[in-house]
């Protein structure tokens, strides 16, 4: 494989930084995720809307986990080259 430019390597940080940004916004905890979709659970809330929302674990069992990969991938190749 060849060597990323200056510029490409400037281009990954940046892309790195923001998604940095996004996993540090979704791990707070004053963060909640939520669904629509119906699961059996006592543990669901009721919107304005009448929308029954089921709170998501951001750690284990949801694609949210992809961005914390995606992060650690990121700069395991930013450091390589």
């Amino acid at each position: 494989m060849k060597t990323l430019t200056k510029q490409q390597v400037k281009e990954l940080n940046n892309i790195l930084y923001h998604a940095k940004r996004a996993h540090k916004f979704i791990q707070d905890q004053q963060t909640v995720i939520c669904s629509k979709k119906i699961m059996a659970s006592n543990d669901a809330y009721i919107n304005k809307d009448g929308v029954r929302l089921l709170e998501l674990n951001k750690y284990v069992g949801s694609d949210l986990t992809g961005l914390e990969m995606s992060v650690n991938f990121l700069e395991n190749f930013i450091q390589a080259n």
